[in-house]
C-alpha cells in the first residue's frame, strides 16, 4: 500500500480512451484528482519510439473502457502496404483503407515533399515524381497508431 507522500505514475485519459498527460505525482494528489471525477489512472504508458518520421513519442496504448474498470491496452495498428511496393517515376502507388488522419510524404533528401493535410480516410494514392525512396507518414489516427510506409521509385 502506498502512503499519501509516495509518488505514483499516472495518466489522464478521455471518454474515448485516448491518453493525454502522463507523469509522476504524489499519491495524495492522485487521490484528489480521482475523487474530483477526473479520468485518471495509475500506470506507466508505453510509447511509440521517437524517430525522424514520428518524433512525438505518442502513446502506443489506449484505455479500454468496455469493462468494469479502465484497462491499458495496445492501440491497433495499420497493416497495409503500398500496392505496388516499387514503381517507376511518373507512376502511382496506393495504400488501401487508410484511416482518417493527417497525411504527408517526403523523399529521404527532400527533393519531393508535401507539408501534409487532413486525410478523410480511404485509399491514399501517391504519384511518384522523383527517383528515390518516399516515406508516407500518417498521424492523428486514433485509435490506430500513427505509421510510416515506404515506396521505392526507380527510373
Amino acid at each position: 500500500m502506498t502512503s499519501p507522500n509516495d509518488s505514483v505514475n499516472y495518466y489522464y485519459y478521455d471518454t474515448n480512451g485516448k491518453i493525454g498527460t502522463t507523469g509522476i505525482m504524489l499519491r495524495s494528489t492522485f487521490d484528489a484528482e480521482l475523487a474530483s471525477g477526473k479520468l485518471i489512472a495509475i500506470g506507466t504508458v508505453k510509447r511509440i519510439p521517437v524517430s525522424g518520421y514520428l518524433p512525438n513519442a505518442e502513446p502506443s496504448q489506449m484505455v479500454d473502457l468496455s469493462g468494469p474498470e479502465p484497462v491499458l491496452v495496445d492501440r491497433p495498428t495499420y497493416d497495409g502496404e503500398f500496392e505496388p511496393l516499387t514503381v517507376k517515376r511518373g507512376e502511382a502507388a496506393t495504400l488501401r483503407n487508410v484511416p482518417p488522419g493527417f497525411a504527408t510524404f517526403r523523399t529521404a533528401d527532400y527533393s519531393d515533399f508535401d507539408y501534409g493535410s487532413a486525410f478523410a480516410g480511404g485509399d491514399y494514392v501517391l504519384n511518384a515524381r522523383v527517383v528515390g525512396r518516399y516515406a508516407v507518414i500518417v498521424s492523428n489516427t486514433f485509435p490506430i497508431q500513427p505509421f510510416v510506409r515506404f515506396l521505392d521509385v526507380t527510373e
